[in-house]
């Protein structure tokens, strides 16, 4: 319990630490190796790729949140008060759940892509920032079973 007050208390310092040191890693591999060629030869892919799976991720956004409509208004602050009433509504919506598979889609993919460009492109002494893609796929995996997990128990 004392772990997780810890972490709540200095989440965002944490964070800040693990993306500074993930620059600094990947600044250092570039100064003591020359550039690796296979990055810049993939660039064209790994940047169709990533822009593809993003494009996913904010499609699957834009159906998800047509589907739901105007419920939850314009303020996102105030969004955690309307969410229970839509749960229900979206558990049964078909349209929701297209939108829901594209974003996942879109969310895994820009993960995968990352983790890709960071194995083949760069060198090994930068492998250290795998912890970001990995991390985004792991967030991913949570957050797309916690709205499972909600179904499940608005089904029961």
């Amino acid at each position: 319990m004392k772990l997780k007050a810890f972490y709540r208390r200095h989440s965002k310092k944490i964070l800040a630490v693990l993306l500074l040191a993930t620059i600094a890693e990947i600044a250092l591999s570039f100064a003591f190796d020359k550039t690796p060629e296979k990055l810049v030869e993939s660039l064209p892919w790994l940047l169709g790729l990533a822009g593809l799976t993003e494009a996913l991720f904010i499609l699957g956004l834009v159906i998800m949140a047509y589907s739901v409509g105007h419920d939850l208004g314009w303020n996102p602050i105030k969004w955690h008060g309307h969410l229970k009433s839509i749960v229900h509504k979206v558990s049964l919506d078909k349209l929701f759940w297209v939108g829901f598979w594209v974003n996942t889609t879109g969310a895994l993919g820009t993960g995968i892509v990352w983790l890709i460009a960071i194995l083949y492109g760069l060198p090994i002494s930068s492998w250290g920032s795998l912890w970001l893609p990995l991390a985004d796929i792991a967030l991913t995996v949570s957050l797309r079973s916690a709205v499972f997990e909600l179904k499940r128990e608005k089904a029961l």
